[in-house]
C-alpha cells in the first residue's frame, strides 16, 4: 500500500474505468449514423436529428454533472454515485441502439412513430449517462492520490486505454463482418462483446475505487 492508500491494483481499476465508455464511443461516432440509415432504414433527416439529440444532451449534461458533482456529496462520496448512475444508463440505452430489438423494429419506420420516438429519445439519455461516467471519472482522480506523479500515470493509462478501446472496436467489426452476413446479427455480435468488455472494466472500477480525502 502506498502512502496515501493507492495501490497497484486502484491504478488498474482507474486506468480502466473509462473503458466501456471508450468502447461505445467508437462505436458510436463510427458506425451509429450507418447503422440507423441503412439497418433500421430512418431517412437522412431522421437520422441527423438522432445523432445531434446525442450531442445536445452530452453538451448540456457535461457542465451539469461537473457542477452537481461539485456540490453534493454523498456517503460515497461526491464523483462516485455518478459513475454508478451513469454506467446504469449506458448500458441500456446503448443496448436499446445497437440490438435492432424486435418489439420496436417490427413496423416501417417511415410511418411508425414509436421508431422515431425510440432512437431520438434513447440517443440522449445515453449521452446523460456517457457524460456522467466521463466527468466523475475524470475528475476523481485529483482525490485518489496526492502524488502528482501517480495522478499523471492514471491519466496516461486511461488514455492508452482509449486508444485499445478504438483498436478493439475496429478488429472486432473487422472479424464480425468477415464471418457473418447477416448485418442485424453483425452489429448484435459488436453491441454484446462492447458491452461485456466494457461491464467487466466498470465493476472492476466500481468495487475497487473508493473515494478518499487526501486532507492530512
Amino acid at each position: 500500500m502506498k502512502r496515501d492508500g493507492m495501490s497497484s491494483r486502484h491504478i488498474a481499476a482507474y486506468s480502466v474505468g473509462h473503458f466501456s465508455n471508450d468502447l461505445c464511443a467508437t462505436m458510436w461516432f463510427v458506425y451509429l449514423s450507418w447503422y440507423l440509415n441503412k439497418i433500421v432504414k430512418l431517412d437522412k433527416e431522421l437520422t441527423g436529428l438522432c445523432m445531434l439529440s446525442g450531442q445536445l444532451a452530452d453538451g448540456i449534461t457535461t457542465p451539469i454533472v461537473g457542477f452537481l458533482s461539485d456540490k453534493l456529496g454523498t456517503p460515497c462520496g461526491k464523483r462516485y454515485p455518478w459513475f454508478v448512475a451513469g454506467t446504469m444508463m449506458v448500458i441500456p440505452c446503448f443496448m436499446g441502439i445497437f440490438t435492432y430489438p424486435p418489439f420496436i423494429n417490427d413496423d416501417d419506420p417511415k410511418d411508425n412513430k414509436k421508431i422515431k420516438i425510440w432512437y431520438l429519445t434513447l440517443p440522449a439519455l445515453f449521452n446523460v449517462g456517457w457524460a456522467s461516467v466521463q466527468i466523475s471519472h475524470m475528475a476523481i482522480v485529483n482525490v485518489l492520490s496526492s502524488s502528482n506523479r501517480r495522478r499523471d500515470r492514471m491519466v496516461n493509462n486511461r488514455n492508452g486505454f482509449t486508444y485499445a478501446a478504438n483498436t478493439s472496436i475496429l478488429t472486432i467489426a473487422l472479424i464480425v463482418f468477415a464471418v457473418m452476413d447477416d448485418p442485424i446479427n453483425e452489429f448484435r455480435v459488436m453491441t454484446f462483446t462492447a458491452l461485456g468488455l466494457g461491464l467487466c472494466t466498470s465493476l472492476f472500477y466500481i468495487c475497487t475505487i473508493r473515494e478518499v480525502s487526501l486532507m492530512k
